[in-house]
């Protein structure tokens, strides 16, 4: 009796651990549902797209960059000597051949003064055994000796006279001295510096346009720009030269000279300014919103839809504003991308498309 009694106390046992097992596992597959309800909402990610599409941004550009001077040498001196007088300060507008200093140069000038005597004597000789010689009063020898008296006086005179005019120092070009490494008392040396000056009639200016830009720039087109220190004058200048290659932004140099005002303000080297082309192309490049953009610009990528995730690509673009960016590959027309959200997004991450 005490036996069947023990075995229906452990059935009833076995029914109720029973029980409470399968209750733990109902709780248990309720809560993982629950959960993955709660994760799968979370892990979708509300985003703003737009369309990759062939679009002309604009029939006309700009682009900053700044003046340089067109043409700026050392003015040195070609002789050795004392400096004895300057003539012109840092900053003067000097013209050009406009003596700037001159060095202890007496001694040169007496030479100088002596050979063009020995060579005016030996023209008059020249021409008297000349007028003998026709007269048969004076030999071959005595006119050719003559002849070749007057070349070697010649040569001496220009050769003085050279090292006269080295004796002072003139500027080359018209333009602005920028700086003056001499004193009165200097002794200077052939190839020494005496002056540093920089052309003011004509600047250049220098851009850089990427290659859908450069694309439509010719050589000679005449084009304006406006000058930021000079409350926005406009100055024309005409393309001078285009590079041929690219620098690591993918931008390309253009190079305009502008001829400077001769009265009123004028452009100095290191001002600023923005030139305005005319865009003479009808093309409608393949182009995305700046925005998009996820990496840098030497390393662009961007988060493309696919169904309910998105994709990250790697893509090859040129710069076209500030607003817009032009594919050169990796992307298709149609195809839509990220423009909004990407900060919260990674490879496969679940979206959801809501309007801007």
């Amino acid at each position: 009796m005490k036996k069947r009694k023990n075995i229906i106390v452990i059935g009833i046992t076995i029914i109720v651990v029973i029980l409470i097992a399968v209750r733990l596992v109902a709780n248990k597959q309720a809560l993982d549902a629950e959960q993955k309800s709660v994760s799968e909402f979370t892990t979708v990610i509300p985003v703003v797209i737009d369309t990759v599409v062939h679009k002309n941004i604009s029939n006309n550009f700009n682009v900053n960059g700044s003046f340089e001077a067109l043409s700026e040498v050392n003015v040195v001196s070609e002789i050795t000597g004392k400096v004895m007088q300057i003539l012109a300060e840092t900053g003067s507008y000097v013209k050009e051949g406009q003596k700037l200093a001159v060095t202890d140069n007496d001694l040169l000038q007496a030479k100088m003064e002596s050979e063009k005597a020995n060579y005016e004597k030996a023209q008059k000789d020249l021409e008297r055994y000349e007028l003998l010689a026709q007269q048969d009063a004076a030999s071959t020898t005595q006119y050719e000796n003559a002849k070749v008296t007057l070349l070697n006086a010649k040569s001496s005179y220009v050769d003085a006279a050279k090292q006269y005019e080295n004796s002072i120092i003139k500027a080359p070009f018209s333009g602005i001295i920028t700086k003056r490494y001499i004193e009165e008392g200097t002794y200077l040396k052939d190839g020494d510096k005496a002056f540093d000056i920089v052309e003011v009639s004509h600047v250049k200016f220098i851009a850089e346009l990427t290659g859908e830009q450069v694309a439509e720039v010719k050589p000679q087109e005449e084009v304006t720009i406006s000058v930021d220190a000079l409350s926005g004058k406009e100055f024309k200048g005409k393309v001078n030269s285009i590079s041929i290659n690219a620098d690591e932004s993918k931008r390309y140099e253009v190079e305009i000279i502008v001829p400077n005002s001769s009265n009123g303000e004028s452009i100095k080297p290191g001002m600023y300014g923005t030139v305005y082309f005319a865009d003479k192309s009808n093309k409608e490049p393949l182009v995305i919103k700046r925005k998009a953009l996820i990496g840098s610009i030497k390393k662009p990528q961007v988060f493309v839809l696919s169904g309910d995730t998105v994709v990250e690509k790697d893509i090859v673009i040129e710069q076209l504003n500030d607003d817009y960016l032009r594919i050169i590959s990796g992307l298709n027309e149609g195809e839509k991308i990220i423009v909004s959200g990407q900060i919260n997004l990674a490879e496969g991450s679940k979206v959801k498309v809501v309007k801007n």
